[in-house]
């Protein structure tokens, strides 16, 4: 949950549970969800079904009792999915480790390098349009029409009008557009190296070719004839 007005007793990310009969008794013990080792599983037994959370080493573990399986599959998925959330919050994160994971596995990948070298092109003709002085082209018409490595040599040949405090904050923002993807490889277990291998070649190295190539342009300039 996020920071908002509670009512008195609550606390955000705990699960308090309570006796059957509580005559208006506070709760009989409270878990702390982040503790949760993982999604709680269901079983049948003679009262009901009992949905099983394990804090492994940390924590006893808890049971609860819900009359229907409907009610105890409800119970569960809304207990995991408020674990992640939370942990993805703590984290400064938009979506949990596997589900950062899924979302990539599931994707096109066709269409995602598409996307990303879009991205990239998008950032370096914005740059060109607003610094360069050369407002022939709406930039957005600049990066579709034009060759990745055009544009990279473009801004290279202009980096009097696209200084380094311009050119690296542009960068970085490109780059850490894969900040929770990264993160995420990284946290996984066993780590998804070829994840890594994913951003090293369509982030790190486009950034890397960008400012070699800039590097280079402004050397040159500075070479006797």
């Amino acid at each position: 949950l996020f920071d908002v007005n509670l009512p008195l007793g609550v606390v955000k990310d705990k699960l308090f549970l309570f006796r059957p009969v509580s005559d208006g008794e506070g709760p009989a013990t409270s878990v702390e969800l982040l503790q949760l080792a993982c999604k709680p599983a269901i079983t049948d037994r003679p009262d009901g079904f009992a949905i099983t959370l394990d804090f492994g080493s940390k924590a006893p573990t808890e049971v609860l009792v819900a009359m229907a399986r409907e009610d105890a599959v409800t119970w569960s998925e809304g207990i995991f999915s408020s674990v992640r959330g939370a942990r993805a919050l703590l984290q400064g994160r938009d979506l949990p480790v596997d589900q950062e994971l899924e979302v990539f596995d599931r994707a096109d990948k066709g269409k995602l390098l598409s996307s990303i070298q879009l991205a990239f092109k998008e950032t370096l003709a914005q740059l060109f349009f607003d610094l360069a002085g050369d407002r022939k082209m709406h930039p957005n018409d600049l990066a579709a029409q034009t060759q990745e490595h055009v544009l990279v040599q473009l801004v290279a040949d202009h980096w009097e009008d696209i200084p380094l405090t311009s050119l690296l904050p542009a960068l970085e923002n490109f780059s850490n557009s894969c900040a929770n993807l990264l993160d995420a490889a990284i946290q996984a277990d066993p780590a998804r190296k070829d994840i890594c291998q994913f951003v090293v070649a369509n982030y790190t190295r486009r950034v890397c070719k960008c400012l070699s190539a800039v590097w280079h342009a402004r050397v040159a300039d500075h070479l006797p004839p």
